[in-house]
């Protein structure tokens, strides 16, 4: 009987060890999963991972990122924790989840905005001189001066200013006025006249008024043909080109009065403070005869 008993279980052994036994209803392990957050920068590459259950697994996540993978990246523009959420099924039917959280701490350095454009200006360009600015005063009482500039007109006079220095300058009926190119106008001279204007005067000093000159002839650079009633401005002479305005006789005679005048290599203040300083004593002169 007993030899019997271990000639069975070793029957039974031998069985098990070759394959030939098996048993039926063997259990599986669960279908359990886990995830998690790797960072860089603002981007933040989540990552699921499923144990037990029957592969092959599928993912759904939910949250702060999408995706039907085990992993899914999603790049953020907020600094901040961020969760999400995975679902994870197997062939079996069976579903396990799993929630995670990863911190973005620090955001990229924003590229450097495009220069911004040059600003829109107005560029003024000073016209040049007809004539360089001269004034010569002689000890009758003698006054001319060229490239002086209309500060204000009025009736029968206008303010010129040549040097830093402005003149009051009386225009009698017997004034004759002058074009650039040299032509006479036959009617009032202060009707051809407007601020901005670059003139030429020759005259006498008033010996009862400072700094006023009674002109006998002005004549108006800024102009080749006569202003219209009302007076217009006519600015497009200013733009022609300084050497048409002269003649070559009236070239040698600048010329000439330069060579003359040996003020022209100083300072423009002492020659005005010594000017007027003659043009006074003219007047006292004038006064006393």
């Amino acid at each position: 009987m007993t030899k019997i008993k271990i000639a069975s279980v070793v029957t039974l052994v031998g069985m098990m060890a070759s394959g030939g036994l098996s048993f039926v209803g063997a259990q599986t392990a669960s279908l359990s999963a886990s995830c998690s957050g790797s960072v860089a920068v603002n981007a933040i590459t989540w990552t699921a991972t499923a144990t037990g259950g029957t592969a092959p697994y599928s993912y759904a996540w939910s949250g702060a990122v999408s995706g039907t993978s085990s992993v899914a990246t999603a790049t953020y523009t907020a600094t901040g924790t961020y969760s999400v959420s995975a679902a994870v099924g197997d062939t079996t039917t069976s579903t396990a989840s799993t929630t995670c959280s990863a911190t973005v701490s620090v955001l990229p350095t924003p590229p450097p905005p495009p220069p911004a454009p040059a600003p829109t200006s107005t560029v003024i360009h000073r016209v040049p001189f007809f004539k360089e600015p001269m004034l010569q005063v002689n000890p009758g009482g003698h006054f001319l001066a060229r490239g002086m500039v209309v500060q204000s007109v009025s009736s029968g006079s206008f303010i010129g200013k040549v040097w830093g220095t402005s003149w009051t300058v009386i225009i009698p009926s017997s004034t004759e006025l002058l074009l650039r190119d040299g032509k006479g106008v036959k009617v009032s001279s202060v009707e051809h006249l407007q601020v901005g204007d670059e003139v030429g005067v020759s005259g006498r000093v008033d010996p009862n008024h400072e700094l006023t000159v009674i002109a006998d002839v002005v004549r108006n650079y800024s102009i080749l043909v006569v202003r219209p009633k009302p007076a217009k401005e006519m600015k497009e002479f200013k733009n022609e080109m300084r050497d048409d305005d002269d003649d070559g006789d009236e070239r040698r005679e600048e010329k000439k009065e330069k060579s003359n005048n040996g003020k022209n290599n100083q300072d423009i203040r002492s020659q005005i403070e010594q000017l007027m300083a003659e043009i006074r004593k003219i007047q006292e002169q004038l006064k006393n005869r």
